[in-house]
């Protein structure tokens, strides 16, 4: 599968089996966050052992419960879960790629871009069969700014 990377530096919390979640890792982060990462199909960390941002935690798996490979991540704040989406809009934004390593990032975004061209056409398939008239389909982000969830 995919590469699962932590989202900020973190303690391993747990990393293992957990039932319907499946192959899972649990990090604690600073000010009370934490981040689950489930349906692994592997792990790459274990109990205990720091991490740091954007670091191999683990692959995309279909483990537990799961009716197809996908990660199912979580975010919780001081032991309650909260909408991920909403709480990386309210993060500061990362540093800009400094001018000295914009070639190479530019290299890696195209490799990236070109990997996920059968990604893409098969997404632009898809809503071509679910949007028949035509309308101009929204970008997830777009749906999710003006459709929040109510809480």
């Amino acid at each position: 599968g995919a590469p699962v990377v932590a989202v900020t530096d973190g303690v391993v919390v747990t990393a293992g089996a957990s039932g319907g979640s499946g192959r899972m890792v649990h990090l604690r982060h600073s000010n009370g966050f934490e981040t689950e990462y489930l349906h692994l199909s592997a792990i790459a960390v274990r109990a205990g052992q720091h991490v740091h941002q954007g670091e191999l935690i683990g692959r995309v798996g279909m483990t537990g419960l799961a009716t197809g490979p996908h990660l199912d991540y979580r975010l919780k704040k001081n032991g309650a879960f909260i909408d991920p989406i909403a709480a990386h809009r309210a993060m500061p934004p990362a540093d800009p790629v400094p001018a000295s390593e914009m070639a190479a990032f530019a290299s890696a975004r195209d490799r990236a871009l070109a990997a996920l061209g059968p990604a893409t056409a098969a997404v632009d398939a898809v809503t071509r069969t679910a949007n028949p008239l035509g309308a101009e389909p929204r970008s997830m982000n777009a749906a999710a700014e003006s459709n929040p969830v109510e809480r």
